[in-house]
């Protein structure tokens, strides 16, 4: 493919910041290598050429790497085609600049609706510095995709692919809903650190499991949880000169003890105790759900790890179209 002859006369510039989603290397019509790009933000997926005139700087392509690009923008058949003349590694300023969770490639999500949901959720935070640490600990690399696509657990709740971003949100809803039944006066910004603490509680299992719901060999040495404040550990240290408080505090409830562990301080909040039977209610609902096909089935029934039983009534089953 000849780029240069391929450009048209109705042409705009266009300069952003992108993930690469594909990447596929061919050579044009002069044996000059080309590169195919899919190029993604949280709203539009683009196709992208790079000829052997585009300045591609050292290591910014890889699958999943944030890019700056640069070229003109061609509608082709009614599809917006990018072709580049510089694609290099952002600035971090540039990238805390972008909206919340605009590098997120919405095409990758199994689930998109949810993902709509989260996108959402956190563009609506009214705490700024929450909006960019959320931004610092899942736009990386490492963990968007993982975070999108994994289950939640390999056998138990949530057990499909888009699982653990599903059971997320649910349990950081979860959250927000007791604050605002029990506690609707606590200040805006613990309301929504509690909504964070839950978004965020199974963060670690992007690195204990792997796709298609397998354990990974680090959790036979650690469990998921202990992994929390380590992956969350740039975010934390940017709202320790934003919001101290803030920053200590989800370090509280997300080490604090609770039935079973082995470690952990008291709970000296009651974001802990949310979030504890948050996560515990997501996972039971789900579990419900998938055991007794929503809920269509009655009596005493078993999934791999519990019994559970739903009494017989009178009245009919909703479910959902």
């Amino acid at each position: 493919m000849n780029i240069s002859n391929t450009l048209a006369d109705h042409t705009q510039p266009y300069h952003d910041l992108l993930r690469i989603t594909s990447l596929v290397t061919h050579t044009d019509q002069d044996g000059e290598p080309v590169h195919e790009l899919k190029l993604s933000c949280w709203s539009m997926t683009y196709t992208a050429f790079a000829n052997s005139q585009c300045w591609i700087e050292a290591d910014a392509l890889g699958h999943l790497s944030l890019v700056e690009v640069m070229g003109h923008c061609v509608w082709e058949d009614q599809i917006p085609v990018l072709y580049l003349t510089y694609i290099g590694k952002p600035k971090l300023d540039q990238f805390m600049s972008l909206p919340c969770l605009y590098t997120l490639p919405r095409d990758l999500c199994p689930l998109p609706d949810i993902s709509d949901q989260l996108v959402h959720a956190v563009v609506g935070l009214k705490t700024k510095p929450l909006q960019h640490f959320v931004k610092l600990v899942l736009e990386r690399r490492d963990r968007l995709q993982a975070f999108m696509q994994l289950p939640a657990s390999q056998n138990d709740h949530h057990a499909y692919p888009g699982g653990l971003l599903e059971h997320s949100l649910s349990v950081a809803r979860n959250v927000i809903g007791m604050i605002q039944l029990n506690e609707p006066e606590m200040p805006i910004e613990m309301q929504e650190a509690g909504f964070i603490a839950g978004l965020l509680h199974d963060i670690g299992k992007t690195r204990t499991y792997r796709k298609g719901g397998f354990q990974q060999p680090m959790a036979l040495l650690m469990d998921h949880d202990q992994l929390t404040l380590e992956l969350c550990a740039v975010g934390l240290s940017y709202l320790d000169r934003a919001i101290p408080e803030i920053a200590t505090m989800l370090r509280h409830v997300w080490t604090c003890a609770s039935p079973g562990a082995r470690y952990g301080k008291p709970a000296m909040t009651t974001l802990a105790r949310y979030l504890r039977d948050a996560d515990g209610q997501s996972a039971m609902s789900n579990t419900h759900k998938r055991v007794s096909r929503n809920y269509s089935k009655r009596g005493m029934l078993s999934s791999k790890h519990q019994r559970l039983w739903l009494p017989a009534t009178n009245q009919p089953v909703y479910t959902s179209a």
